[in-house]
């Protein structure tokens, strides 16, 4: 199994949430800054995972050139703010 980065650990978000005083919390689900050389595949099943446990709003970094299919199920599954900088710095 590959190594998930800690913040995208279900028990580290809730830890994260209970400990630290934060308005949002950026998860670590399959996205990254800047262009992507291949379509990004967002991993869902750990974002409601990491929704269920947290009581704040998620965020999504890196969601230029995520399909639009992926950003509406990452919507749906408890993302509430999804930053589009790439699409914008490249416009």
């Amino acid at each position: 199994m590959a190594a998930q980065p800690i913040i995208g650990r279900t028990f580290n978000a809730k830890a994260v949430v209970l400990r630290a005083d934060i308005d949002a919390l950026a998860v670590a689900i399959g996205t990254a800054h800047g262009p992507y050389k291949k379509k990004p595949k967002l991993d869902i099943e750990r974002l409601k995972k990491i929704y269920d446990v947290s009581d704040k709003p998620l965020v999504l970094h890196g969601g230029s050139g995520v399909p639009d299919d992926q950003i509406v199920s990452a919507i749906k599954a408890g993302i509430g703010k999804i930053n589009f900088g790439t699409d914008l710095c490249y416009a």
